[in-house]
């Protein structure tokens, strides 16, 4: 995790010991954020010729966490996440650098200066945090892979939660990148655009994990899984899985995310991105005055080519894994 250099600088314990002695106090579900939380401030250690352990001081502590576009949420937890290395490495009596830094972190609050504001009317994801989420799970098991996709649906087409529970793979245009909601806002249908590739590349990753057979002809794209981590019946979630599977996406990172804020954020990116009114209109289901609609029923969702700041490519998505 960290370079020979760092640990020829200081004589402190190994890092990836330390980090994993503090993951250790945590609970799984945790375990993940918190992992992250530690990959970033050794990232940033290095960068700036610190010392990940020796280094961990309110004042280069206070100076990474100014140091992100993130807001005051997120800030917190990552205090709180390196409090708990700082409160491991004073675990020893003999070090007194350690019970300093520990007894300055104590003290410390997250900065708000240059924190994101987010205002109960505007929230919307920073394309960093959209990545960051996006990539939360890993695809090595069913409920990673589900996941993922579910999360990379929501960003990249707007639907609603009650929508993405009951969305169905058959409904589904590989080739045109759209998928079809059969009942949205009122009962109304519409076709939505699946707005960036990676997006795809999960639904793929997800199909194959959850079609082992080709004689598998899955109806419903979001099934549940069991305890066990297999796939339960083909029947569909429930809008509460759906939100349940975004809070645990929002706890892993340290991200404050919910379903809407993930609408929000899919429209904010279309608009910044020059889409007409009417087109994201017609993406979101909106009900919004007819001579606005108008215009948006001539164009079909495979002429809608919106793009967004937060593109990765599928080798990215792989690397990713």
């Amino acid at each position: 995790m960290t370079g020979n250099k760092l640990s020829q600088i200081y004589p402190n314990p190994d890092v990836d010991m330390m980090i994993g002695a503090a993951l250790a106090t945590v609970g799984e579900s945790s375990r993940r954020s918190y992992s992250r939380t530690y990959a970033l401030w050794v990232e940033w250690c290095e960068a700036h010729h610190r010392h990940p352990t020796a280094d961990l001081s309110a004042l280069h502590v206070r100076t990474f966490l100014e140091s992100g576009h993130t807001a005051i949420g997120t800030r917190n937890n990552y205090l709180s996440h390196l409090r708990r290395l700082a409160r491991t490495l004073a675990l020893d009596p003999q070090d007194q650098r350690a019970q300093a830094n520990w007894n300055s972190l104590g003290l410390l609050r997250a900065p708000s200066d240059g924190a994101r504001r987010v205002k109960e009317k505007d929230k919307f994801l920073h394309p960093d945090e959209v990545n960051t989420l996006i990539f939360a799970w890993l695809t090595e098991t069913n409920i990673g892979a589900r996941n993922r996709a579910i999360v990379s649906i929501l960003l990249t087409t707007g639907v609603r939660r009650s929508e993405c529970a009951t969305l169905r793979w058959p409904d589904l245009d590989w080739d045109a990148r759209t998928i079809r909601v059969r009942h949205g806002k009122g009962d109304k249908p519409r076709v939505c655009q699946i707005v960036d590739s990676f997006c795809m590349t999960a639904l793929t990753i997800w199909y194959e994990r959850s079609h082992p057979r080709a004689t598998n002809h899955r109806q419903w794209m979001f099934c549940k899984i069991t305890s066990s981590g297999d796939l339960s019946h083909d029947n569909p979630v429930s809008g509460t899985t759906i939100y349940g599977v975004v809070r645990a996406t929002s706890t892993m990172t340290g991200i404050p995310f919910h379903p809407h804020m993930a609408r929000h954020t899919h429209t904010t990116e279309l608009l910044r991105n020059d889409a007409s009114l009417a087109d994201v209109q017609a993406q979101l289901g909106h009900a919004n005055p007819a001579t606005t609609l108008h215009y948006s029923h001539a164009r079909s969702a495979e002429k809608r080519n919106f793009q967004t700041r937060w593109r990765q490519t599928d080798q990215e998505m792989d690397d990713g894994d």
